[in-house]
């Protein structure tokens, strides 16, 4: 079991629990905490990752090899390994428990939010619609798998969408941290036949857009966050610059690494502005 949590990639759960979490920021009363908003809480932890990570270690071992950053910072399945059956077995039924449990105790609003993550978390990386191969449509589908944890406990607290424009602006954060993850896997990607947007663009280029959408993200949460906005995508603009100043693709991969810290530490800056916000504080 040890393996497959690590195949989980444990240091990205994060990524999809740290929007469900930022909700909690807005609860002003032990009340709202409910058995629901708990179990979902639960499952974006190794539930959810092992279902986006183990579902794209399935579907791209033989593209992996290729590529330095799975075989080392991250860790995927070997291409010689027998464990694709086991895996999908845990990805079923560590995934299967908590859907049922949706079904019968969630409203429509938030139930719909999460059977559209497991959709996007699947279809991603597995046939037949795989948006991990379409360029721009892998980061954009990324972009929204990522925000959909923060849907699901939004909507188990209230039953409402999110303010749209701080919906958007997550999104659009979330498209750009695809977008650069996919500029150290240029060669690999060239070498492993896959077309991807930094591949069309070129490293620099994608960089570059990288860089305004970031700045986009930013101005948009300005009136949920104020002036800390700025300030966090002055720190992301910064690594895209360190990032262009790199010469090859693979030399990028020093910064990559450095984004689950960044985005941990700025995630929890704003969970506790927006705490303070909520108390009135």
């Amino acid at each position: 079991m040890k393996k497959f949590i690590k195949l989980s990639r444990p240091r990205f759960w994060i990524y999809v629990l740290g929007p469900f979490l930022l909700t909690f920021a807005t609860i002003n009363s032990p009340a709202q905490f409910s058995p629901a908003l708990i179990l979902m809480f639960i499952y974006f932890t190794f539930p959810a990752n092992v279902l986006i990570y183990g579902i794209n270690d399935i579907y791209d071992k033989e593209t992996d090899a290729f590529n330095e950053k799975k075989n080392g910072y991250e860790n995927t399945l070997s291409q010689t390994n027998n464990d694709d059956s086991k895996l999908k077995n845990i990805i079923f039924y560590t995934n299967i428990i908590f859907i049922i449990y949706a079904i019968f105790n969630l409203t429509l609003l938030p139930l719909i939010f999460l059977f559209v993550f497991v959709l996007f978390a699947h279809q991603y990386s597995a046939t037949p619609f795989r948006a991990k191969a379409i360029p721009f449509v892998d980061s954009i589908v990324s972009g929204i798998l990522y925000i959909l944890p923060a849907f699901v406990s939004w909507g188990i607290l209230y039953n409402t969408l999110p303010p749209l424009v701080s919906i958007l602006a997550g999104i659009i954060w979330s498209i750009s941290m695809h977008a650069y993850s996919a500029v150290p896997d240029i060669n690999a990607d060239i070498q492993a036949n896959i077309k991807t947007g930094a591949i069309i663009l070129g490293k620099n280029k994608m960089l570059l857009l990288c860089g305004l959408l970031y700045v986009i993200a930013s101005i948009l949460a300005v009136p949920y966050i104020g002036n800390f906005a700025y300030i966090a995508g002055l720190v992301y603009v910064v690594l895209i610059a360190l990032s262009i100043n790199k010469k090859t693709p693979e030399e990028t991969l020093k910064y990559y690494k450095m984004f689950p810290i960044v985005n941990t530490l700025i995630g929890t800056v704003l969970f506790f502005i927006i705490l303070f916000k909520t108390l009135g504080i």
